[in-house]
């Protein structure tokens, strides 16, 4: 999707204005809904219990205090934190000649990664070794971009193959995430539980992350995806490695 917007949807904003990109977009939506509502069977019947304000706390608590059912979601923030925030600006930052291809690629990288080699390291290493090898190395790949800034000023070809990396790097780390709900989890009520954590958490760093690197990049320019990036990488190998010893603990 974020593809197809950059190759198609940056012609159409061009030639029509952002209200074109908007309006096809509705459009979209609304086509998916009706295939949606013609395809899906209808939910069986089910007794739920009511959802007051006490059960949400205790599931909140419940989820948190778990390092099975939070471990993946705990991680997964700070991926949502670089990604939609990196494949937003990285573009903006590289020479005028170079957007185009960085906006188009960074998300087609990602993917390419997450399938080539996110899956079979996750079968082969576990999926929290596999995330936490993914923030890693998106942290040599920021360091990477740092170095073409501070050597040339503009991040130019260099800097542009650092992105990719990054991108891939991402793309190990959000693949593996998600198959961490299983591997952590055997129960289907704590899967759930490890699923809507992710969602939840998914959608704190999705909405926080764009603004803070816009305001960082305002104060320091290009740079401004180093500082953004290195401590979030490092935060989530942290975080993972924090709920392995809790999990340990337990264990033992």
């Amino acid at each position: 999707a974020f593809t197809l917007t950059a190759t198609l949807g940056l012609p159409l904003v061009h030639a029509l204005g952002p209200a074109a990109l908007f309006a096809v977009h509705a459009g979209l939506m609304a086509m998916a809904a009706l295939l949606l509502w013609h395809r899906l069977p209808p939910d069986p019947p089910a007794s739920v219990a009511p959802v007051t304000i006490g059960s949400l706390w205790r599931d909140h608590v419940a989820i948190y205090a778990s390092p099975r059912i939070a471990a993946p979601a705990t991680g997964f923030v700070f991926y949502t934190l670089l990604y939609v925030a990196l494949l937003t600006l990285v573009p903006q930052q590289v020479r005028p000649d170079l957007r185009a291809l960085a906006a188009g690629a960074m998300p087609l990288v990602s993917i390419i990664a997450s399938l080539a080699i996110g899956v079979a390291a996750t079968r082969r290493f576990g999926p929290v070794r596999v995330v936490q090898a993914g923030f890693a190395a998106a942290a040599l790949a920021t360091i990477g971009w740092a170095g073409e800034v501070a050597v040339t000023g503009t991040p130019g070809m260099a800097a542009l193959v650092a992105a990719f990396a990054l991108s891939a790097a991402r793309g190990l780390v959000q693949g593996a995430g998600f198959a961490a709900i299983p591997a952590l989890n055997e129960r289907p009520q704590d899967r759930a539980l490890a699923a809507g954590a992710i969602a939840q958490l998914g959608n704190v760093g999705t909405t926080l992350g764009t603004p803070v690197l816009i305001a960082l990049d305002q104060a320091m320019g290009a740079q401004s995806v180093t500082v953004f990036a290195l401590p979030l990488c490092a935060a989530g190998i942290l975080v993972h490695a924090w709920q392995a010893a809790r999990r340990r603990r337990i264990s033992g």
